[in-house]
């Protein structure tokens, strides 16, 4: 059985058992046990010693042309963005080409 089918199925159950006036007493004593556990929890968590975060990790370096030293620090050239030109959508037989589809429709694998 999946595990959606599952969890749908002890859905369902919780849902019933809520609303059965018959069966009150079993749920109220699953909301004790919860309620004694949500207590057990939160007490364990304050006894806790807080401790260190954690390290926060470094960088990979950029792989490097020359065998230069690790002492000295890396500098990155600053990248200069060019402007994306893309191909103007071309009127043809009285529709639009749009450019993103023109190399798939210029294969015409789909045609027979």
């Amino acid at each position: 059985m999946p595990a959606k089918d599952v969890t749908a199925e002890l859905g369902r159950l919780w849902r019933e058992l809520k609303v059965d006036d018959e069966r009150e007493e079993e749920y109220e004593k699953y909301q004790r046990l919860a309620a004694a556990d949500k207590e057990r929890y939160e007490a364990e968590m304050a006894a806790l010693e807080p401790t260190e975060a954690p390290k926060a990790k470094k960088p990979k370096k950029a792989p490097s042309d020359d065998d230069s030293s690790d002492d000295e620090p890396v500098t990155e050239e600053p990248v200069t963005e060019e402007p994306v030109t893309e191909e103007p959508i071309k009127k043809r037989n009285g529709s639009y080409r749009l450019p993103m589809f023109s190399k798939i429709a210029s294969r015409r694998s789909w045609e027979c």
